[in-house]
């Protein structure tokens, strides 16, 4: 199961049981160049805060037409922390909210200069700056820049523990449970889709060694 199919399912999630939540969301690709840009990555986020929060619209038309940002730095400071000033104003912020990055490791050739802009969104200098009601995920590769700079924050889904295997069979259960439903052995039929896939996991897990 792909980092993309798990960032898809949170999307679709917060969308329908608390919309308005979703602050934002990136999904990076090699082929869209315009996800390799820092800038334009935190104009499509201000834009989708925007659109979530229509009311808010002039406010930020205000600060966009005193000054056109080109710094990463400006950008985040006087837009994209205005729009979320403006959120908190409408909501209740003990609620979370949430901005999803995936596919981080597509952003940008590693080493490109571009990528190493974007990834300071990431770091100390900026995530400090963020409300504490505001809560990324963020899925990529464990590529070496990125590993320097998530580790910290970073979660793995490991064959070994029981409580990760139990998530996978809730999972399972869940997306499948009305294709079977009515049927005799429903749930067997479940187990056993677990249990294949853990055995896969262990396959591959020989096979490496």
């Amino acid at each position: 199961m792909g980092k993309t199919v798990f960032a898809s399912e949170l999307v679709c999630r917060f969308r329908e049981k608390r919309p308005g939540a979703l602050l934002g969301m990136v999904f990076f690709n090699f082929k869209e160049v315009s996800t390799q840009d820092p800038i334009a990555v935190l104009q499509s986020i201000v834009y989708q805060i925007a659109k979530s929060y229509p009311s808010i619209l002039n406010d930020l038309l205000e600060v966009f037409e005193e000054r056109q940002e080109t710094s990463v730095e400006g950008m985040f400071d006087r837009v994209l922390l205005k729009a979320l000033e403006l959120v908190a104003v409408m909501q209740p912020t003990q609620e979370r909210y949430l901005i999803v990055f995936d596919a981080l490791d597509e952003c940008g050739l590693e080493g490109s200069g571009a990528r190493r802009e974007l990834l300071k969104l990431f770091q100390g200098e900026f995530l400090c700056k963020l409300p504490s009601w505001v809560k990324l995920f963020v899925t990529g590769r464990p590529e070496r820049d990125l590993e320097n700079i998530l580790n910290a924050f970073a979660h793995k889904i490991e064959d070994t523990d029981s409580r990760h295997i139990k998530d996978l069979r809730e999972y399972i259960h869940f997306y499948v449970k009305d294709v079977f439903y009515g049927l005799n052995g429903a749930n067997n039929v479940v187990e056993d889709a677990a249990d294949t896939i853990q055995r896969a996991v262990d396959l591959i897990d020989h096979k490496s060694e």
